[in-house]
This record gives C-alpha cells, sequence and structure tokens, in this order.
C-alpha cells in the first residue's frame, strides 16, 4: 500500500497505491473504523460536501481517510502538550486509474509521525479483516 515515505519541514509526505477494489471507503468500513476512532466525524476536512470529514468519510478515497487515521493517530502519541498542536493534511491523486495518492501529513516530531502510520494502517487492515 506505502510505496515511499519522504519527510519534509514538519511534512510527511507518502506515495500510496490501492487495489481497484480498496480505492474508495464504504460506510460499512467506516462504521468499524468509528470503534477505534470516534474522532473522525469531527475533523475539519475541506470537501465539496461540508466543513467535517464526516459528509464525506464513507464515500471518499481511501488515501483521504488514512490521511485521517494518520492525524488522528499523532494526536493519541503526542504527550499532553499545552497547547495541543494543530496537525493539518491533504491527499490527491497521482493517478486514479492506477490507485496512486499522495498525502502529506504535518507532524511535530517525525518519530511519531511514523509510528501514527504504522498504527493507521494496522487499524485499517484488521479493519478490512473483521
Amino acid at each position: 500500500m506505502v510505496e515511499r515515505v519522504q519527510f519534509g519541514a514538519a511534512r510527511m509526505t507518502l506515495l500510496v497505491r490501492m487495489a481497484p477494489e480498496a480505492q474508495t471507503t464504504t460506510a460499512q468500513l467506516v462504521q468499524r473504523l468509528l470503534h477505534r476512532y470516534p474522532d473522525l466525524p469531527h475533523h475539519a476536512c475541506v470537501n465539496d460536501e461540508g466543513p467535517y470529514f464526516a459528509a464525506v468519510m464513507d464515500h471518499t478515497g481511501m488515501a483521504h481517510l488514512l490521511e485521517h487515521l494518520i492525524i488522528s493517530q499523532q494526536l493519541r502519541l503526542l504527550p499532553d502538550a499545552e497547547p495541543a498542536p494543530v496537525l493539518c493534511g491533504s491527499t490527491a491523486w497521482v493517478c486514479r486509474a492506477e490507485g496512486r495518492a499522495r498525502i502529506e501529513v504535518s507532524f511535530v516530531d517525525d518519530i511519531i509521525a511514523l509510528k501514527a502510520l504504522r498504527n493507521a494502517l494496522a487499524d485499517l487492515f484488521a479493519c478490512f479483516s473483521e
């Protein structure tokens, strides 16, 4: 799924590839993930349907979902800090026909960002298995 991870100035960039049958989220997948990520619907999200991820989370690109899972994981893993950091991301198709997308996510700590990626992928794959 992850073809490349690259770190820049406070930004982690991922190149991901999804199989044709796993390019778009479904209501069932999102319902399974909400048990692990109850904060997802409340994420601010720039999209055509509303100001929150809830507006699109059950019919968006899988890479877009992964972006939000990574952000959520980072917020869990960061030591309690006041004020809490504002983390943001963006996702764009590189080649939709090939299932390739680029995800960019801000981070405070690169090691935590990598751990967040690992945890997000593990949770996503676990929900596919349920």
